[in-house]
């Protein structure tokens, strides 16, 4: 007979994304390989690792109803790393790409016996990292896995993942989470109600963006003064522009990933001129930044609807541009000369 699972995951959201997971595992009709796709902090990584670990509750002996210990993500995940059973990959800091090395260790590690649990499992963050050199030697793997084996494949970028690899997975596709239920956590966890509605809305249906940012200050105050400085960039005459821009150049060359910075702060930015375009079409209770209504009013005065809708193409195509590694430098200076 099937064990019950106990269905309360520690997930805000995608609840038709964890009924058919716990179906499966109560069916035991899981995949081999699952491909995750979804924007970054929607909660495709916790998903995951609540998933990894109803297979593995399930696969204690003599325990016919399953309960989740009270374990927040952190805890869960810190837990689930010291299971040797478990294998996770994801870019080391010294290096751009997931290197072959880094594949041909899991595929080793896959190999061998389990030391645990009736399952192998590996989890591969951000997989569109993964090397031209490490994904052609990961595919006998995904298409051959050893038994009892579960790949699990987190991305944000589809168009990055090879086809071949693509074909050899379940995919599952992660939307945003409703506002006002990432609205409700925070007020639950003792935000004020400004505070919370604030990080709902910007967050965008990332969960995990609102979090973070409840708890990492100084991560929220970077964030609001991306968004001044791209404000000051319409107030602002060439050289003032420029000098914005170059301050931005110091910040991204900081970061630990070059490209996962500028897709940040591009990503800001569509979201101030989205805001710009609804305040101009009078859609102001639709605005991601609402505590800049006012100061929006004040711009919007200045240009017309085709203004922004053509800034927001133009960036659009700034940020695939970037994505194709050209030149950032060159890209920005050009976007920003077009305000």
């Amino acid at each position: 007979m099937n064990k019950k699972i106990n269905s309360d995951w520690l997930v805000l959201g995608h609840k038709n994304i964890i009924e058919y997971l716990t179906k499966s595992v109560s069916r035991e009709k899981m995949s081999h390989a699952y491909i995750f796709i979804g924007p970054e902090g929607v909660g495709k990584k916790l998903v995951a690792l609540n998933f990894i670990n109803i297979i593995l509750e399930k696969d204690k002996k003599n325990q016919n109803i399953i309960n989740f210990n009270n374990l927040g993500s952190n805890e869960l995940y810190a837990n689930l790393q010291k299971n040797p059973d478990i294998h996770f990959v994801a870019r080391e800091e010294s290096k751009s790409l997931i290197s072959i090395e880094q594949i041909r260790k899991l595929i080793h590690d896959l190999s061998l016996k389990n030391f645990r649990a009736t399952y192998k499992f590996a989890l591969i963050d951000h997989a569109e990292l993964l090397s031209n050199e490490a994904s052609n030697s990961f595919l006998k793997t995904l298409e051959e896995p050893s038994n009892k084996t579960i790949i699990i494949l987190l991305t944000s970028r589809e168009s990055s993942i090879p086809e071949t690899i693509k074909s050899r997975c379940q995919i599952i596709r992660f939307n945003p989470v409703d506002k006002e239920e990432i609205y409700q956590y925070l007020k639950d966890i003792k935000l004020s109600p400004q505070l919370a509605n604030n990080l709902s809305l910007l967050s965008q249906g990332k969960p995990g963006m609102a979090i973070k940012f409840s708890y990492e200050q100084e991560l929220y105050e970077n964030y609001r003064q991306t968004v001044d400085d791209f404000i000051e960039l319409f107030k602002s005459g060439i050289p003032k522009r420029f000098s914005i821009i170059n301050s931005l150049k110091n910040q991204i060359t900081k970061s630990n990933n070059n490209q996962d910075e500028i897709q940040k702060i591009l990503s800001i930015w569509l979201a101030v001129l989205r805001d710009m375009l609804l305040s101009k079409i009078n859609l102001q209770n639709r605005l991601i930044h609402l505590y800049k209504k006012e100061q929006y009013q004040k711009l919007i005065k200045e240009h017309n609807c085709q203004y922004y809708t053509n800034l927001i193409n133009h960036l659009m195509l700034a940020t695939n541009l970037i994505k194709r590694n050209l030149n950032y430098n060159l890209v920005l200076e050009n976007f920003i000369l077009k305000i």
